[in-house]
């Protein structure tokens, strides 16, 4: 095997800040300067201040959020370690950036058939497959009220009481939606408000698309958010709406709002260059998305692939709670 050569990656390791770079060439100069503090074993957060004041020289001005995404690019190699900077060195290299390609990682015909599965079984197991025991989940079953402020159509609940199967709640709440059961993406505090400030985990990002034909959509969500082998987005769970679009959510496990924020452009950008323009309205954290097993009229929202529950739902529901 040829080896790679390292004669280079001390120079890279104490690339200068860029000063007055111009369009066309600021994301690539920043990222070479974030993946140099990266190599020296600058903290998390003092990369984003020196980078973000690098950003507000640039010409123009490098927006916050591609701020952050480069950011983010340049965290995934070992904090303090050679390949932060033979990461940058090697990128450096490549005179046009690489354009985003579909991944053929998934193909409908390989998902299962949940036609057969119970309806309360398709709730619980997405309840399983989004959250862990002790997250707040919140559930509306009349979105009218819920966006006038009420909450005569809402429930917030634990995870792990609405998976429990000896509890009614869930049962009752999949009867009293006739007209649909939408859910928050992501966990709140459980104080009765959707809003940003009351996101307890950011977890994880729905993607949809209504301008193709449903089949075009899940082929296309198949190929792009089913990536097993971690290298790409990977959805936590596939739903059909019961209208015309299927709903996928994508585990992105943000640590917080500004890395969610860089990994929501991520994605889109990846689905948008490939072919499934997505409704950017879904980036919000507090976001609705379909709950499959409800009936929306006379179609059931119809779970189409989820993934296995985390380890923290393993063993009985008094030991969920315990965790």
């Amino acid at each position: 095997m040829p080896s790679i050569d390292l004669s280079t990656v001390q120079e890279y390791s104490h690339v200068e800040a860029p000063d007055g770079t111009q369009e066309g060439s600021r994301n690539d100069s920043l990222l070479r300067y974030a993946c140099s503090l990266q190599a020296r074993g600058v903290s998390d957060e003092d990369m984003v201040e020196s980078c973000l004041a690098v950003a507000s020289t640039m010409s123009p001005p490098l927006p916050r959020h591609e701020v952050l995404g480069v950011v983010h690019s340049a965290q995934r190699y070992p904090k303090g370690t050679e390949a932060a900077a033979l990461g940058r060195h090697r990128h450096a290299q490549r005179s046009v950036p690489p354009v985003p390609r579909l991944l053929r990682t998934g193909h409908p015909e390989r998902l299962r058939d949940w036609s057969h599965v119970h309806p309360v079984t398709m709730a619980r197991s997405w309840v399983m497959a989004l959250f862990e025991p002790m997250d707040v989940v919140c559930l509306s079953w009349d979105m009218t009220k819920g966006y006038q402020g009420g909450h005569g159509g809402e429930v917030y609940a634990y995870a792990g009481q609405l998976a429990d199967p000896s509890d009614p709640m869930l049962r009752q709440i999949l009867t009293s939606a006739r007209d649909g059961l939408w859910g928050v993406v992501n966990p709140l505090d459980g104080n009765g408000r959707r809003r940003r400030e009351n996101v307890t985990a950011y977890k994880n990002l729905l993607v949809e698309c209504d301008e193709l034909p449903a089949d075009q959509q899940l082929e296309r969500i198949c190929a792009l958010l089913m990536n097993k082998g971690g290298s790409g987005p990977d959805s936590v769970s596939v739903t059909w709406s019961g209208g015309k679009s299927w709903h996928a959510v994508v585990r992105v496990n943000a640590r917080d709002e500004s890395d969610y924020e860089a990994m929501k452009e991520w994605t889109y950008g990846l689905c948008n260059a490939n072919g499934l323009p997505v409704d950017v309205k879904c980036g919000n954290p507090t976001r609705f998305t379909r709950v499959p097993g409800a009936l929306r009229g006379d179609v059931l929202q119809m779970l189409k692939h989820c993934r296995k529950p985390s380890d923290a739902w393993r063993g009985t529901p008094a030991e969920w709670a315990g965790r």
